[in-house]
Parts: structure tokens; sequence; C-alpha cells
């Protein structure tokens, strides 16, 4: 008989969490297990690509009021939903200010699903396995029944250390789950330095890519139009969400300092998110339009990718960027910035670059590839010749079970 196993997610909305769910739902051996997905609302670019083997569990209306916006629900006329949402901010708010401390996206989502936890029905079914993909680990704790129970941190958690005393209760609440799965060797001996209490439950195991699948939908779309070549212009391309970990906004400057320095290039930007406006301020404030070109959030980014010469992702802080490891897939040279878990994300002059976190730093690690064709070709050819799919990582899951 297949063993069960259940995964928890709050939608399918495009996203590296989503991507590299995708790859495990891709990976798990469906011949030996009948894999779940519980998702709190059924909503995202990224549902169709839901293989058709998972079995895709059907929505429970409470548990879409914990990624839901407030004002919608109120809309709706779901007012104790909104309620026990506004009592969580308000809570949350008054926590912070006590401890002279801002909210991390951790302790936001603890504190809405504890004052949520009381309107969720359980999630129906016994399993012999449940992964918290992200999301509250109330849900996981409280309203799931299985044997062996599975939390994941998709970040570098040192970047969330001024939180630590906030987010102290919580991750104590996390001791009742049997594993906390970090995303590489860094992020889990920093979140081990973080939370000594909780090491015995750590491991990690790497974002798992289908290489099939990436190479395949980068031929599907021709991107010339949107991304033409020009003679003397290098086309650059970052992936992700416009927000203050993927550090966008300081693209501008960066393409106004190559400028002055007589290094063309025109800068594509796949993606969407909060800083959107902060970034068009600061391409006007540059005047770099028509260099730093927005291309909004795509579902198959991956001819955008391919199209591209250079891959960069200047990133302040990450835990593991499946968009490298997709760029590496596709046989592009990569530049990311040195931020603190770069060097478990490549080879540095092998598979790619690490240049140092700073706009000069950046610009100097694109033009040293500019200008280096040499170079460029050996980082591609060698990244392209790797296996970073990671499926053996799948084994892990696994044992767990067994």
């Amino acid at each position: 008989m297949r063993k069960k196993i259940l995964i928890t997610m709050p939608s399918m909305f495009i996203g590296g969490a989503e991507r590299s769910l995708l790859g495990l739902l891709d990976a798990l051996d469906k011949d030996r297990f009948k894999v779940s997905l519980f998702l709190f609302r059924h909503e995202g670019e990224f549902m169709p690509l839901i293989p058709d083997t998972v079995n895709l569990l059907p929505s429970i209306p409470a548990y879409d009021a914990l990624d839901r916006p407030i004002r919608d629900l109120l809309r709706k006329g779901r007012w104790i939903y909104g309620a026990m949402r506004i009592f969580a901010k308000l809570a949350l708010t008054l926590r912070c200010r006590m401890a002279h401390q801002n909210a991390s996206a951790f302790n936001t989502m603890f504190y809405i699903g504890k004052y949520l936890l009381p309107f969720l029905p359980r999630i129906q079914g016994e399993y012999d396995l449940a992964i918290n993909f992200i999301g509250s680990s109330d849900i996981l704790i409280n309203r799931i029944s299985a044997n062996v129970k599975m939390g994941w941190v998709h970040t570098d958690y040192s970047k969330y250390n001024d939180f630590k005393a906030l987010d102290d209760k919580m991750w104590r609440r996390w001791g009742a789950i049997d594993h906390i799965v970090n995303v590489s060797e860094d992020c889990t001996h920093v979140f081990r330095e973080c939370f000594p209490f909780l090491s015995e439950k750590c491991i990690t195991i790497e974002n798992i890519l289908s290489t099939n699948l990436i190479r395949r939908n980068a031929l599907e779309l021709d991107v010339s139009q949107d991304m033409p070549a020009e003679s003397g212009v290098s086309r650059l391309c970052s992936v992700g969400r416009f927000c203050y970990a993927k550090n966008f906004d300081a693209i501008p400057a960066m393409v106004q300092l190559l400028n002055k320095q007589g290094c063309r290039v025109k800068w594509y930007l796949i993606g969407g998110g909060p800083d959107e406006t902060l970034v068009r301020e600061k391409i006007k404030e540059n005047h770099v339009e028509g260099q730093v070109i927005l291309l909004w959030e795509k579902i198959n980014p991956y001819p955008y990718m391919k199209a591209c010469d250079i891959y960069v992702q200047p990133s302040r802080y990450e835990g593991k960027a499946v968009t490298v490891r997709e760029a590496q897939i596709l046989g592009k040279p990569v530049l990311i910035t040195d931020f603190p878990t770069a060097k478990s994300q490549l080879e540095d002059g092998v598979d790619g670059m690490i240049c140092p976190l700073s706009i000069d730093g950046v610009v100097d690690g694109i033009r040293k590839l500019v200008d280096n064709k040499e170079l460029r070709e050996k980082l591609a050819t060698t990244a392209a010749a790797r296996d970073y799919s990671n499926r053996e990582e799948v084994e892990k899951i696994y044992h767990m079970i067994d």
C-alpha cells in the first residue's frame, strides 16, 4: 500500500517557493506514495502546473482567511475572520512596540495562525508525512493528523536575527514538529545558531528542480520582440519579487553608473511586488528609462532567461535562489552578490561569479563579464554541464517516512 504524504501551501501565485514546490511534487515517487496538496486558496498562476498525479484536496473556505487581504474578507461580509485578522495585527503591533522591534514575516504568520486557529476545521485524513511548505505551524501541529511532521524555512534566518526575541516563542511551538527543513547547509547552520534548542530537529533539503521541464519551457516562446538583440548592448536579466531582499531598487543606479563607464546594457526585470513603485521611481530618478525594463510577472520566465546574455541576482539576502539555479540549468553566465549564503549557491569563478554586495561591486562584476567573452563562455559551459536538479534530495524525505 502506498504511504500518504500531505503538503500544505497558501496558494500558487508566482514565486520561488512555489517553483520549488512544483519541483518537489514532480520528483516524489507516485508509485510509492500518494501525494495530496492542500492549498489555503485555489488561486495563482501556477495552478495549471500542479502535476496530474497529485491529489489536490478540496478547498475549505475558512482557510483562505489566512492568506487573503483583510479588506477582501470584510467586503465579502466575513466579519469574524476579518476581525480575527485585525486582532492578530493589533496584538503583533503591540508586542513589537513593547519589544522595540518590527514584525518579521515569520511572526506575522504566527499571529495570524494563532488567532484564526479556533475557526479552522481539521484537514481530513490520516497521513504518514505532513509537510508545511509555507504557512502557519499551528495548522500543521493542531489541524493535521500525521505520523511525521515537517516544516520548511526558505530563507537565511540571519537576516531575521533582529526579530529573534519575538520569534523565539513561535519557534518553541515548532518543537512539536519532527523536522525543520532549511534549503541549504548555510541556512541550517545559521538557524541552529539562532535556535539551539531546535538543533536536533534541523535538516537540509535543497530545492528540487525539473531540469527537463525548465529547458523545454525555455523553447516555448519567441521573446525576440520583448528582448531584441542589439549590437554592442548586453542584455541582463533578473527574476524575482520586487522587495527589499531582491535589491531591485538599486538596479537603476547600477545602470546609470554603467552608462557613465561606457558599458551599454539593457536590464530586464521579471516579477512584481511591493517595491514596484519604488523601482519605477528609481528608474526616473536615475534617468534610465528604456534601459531598465519591467516585463512583469511571467508564468514561464525561462525563454527570457535563456535570451539574456548575463543573468544577475543582486540580492541583499537569499536562502537559496531558485532562479539562479534555473539560469545555470539554461547555461547562462550568472553573477550574484556576496549575500551570506552566496557560497552555497555557486562556485565562484567556476559555474558563476560572486561580486561585492554594493552598487560598485555589481557594476564591476557586470563589466568583467561583458568585457570577457571567454569567461562568460566558461561559466556558461560549466553550468550547463552540471546537474542542479537535486532529485536525490527527495531520498531524505523518504528516509523520514521510513
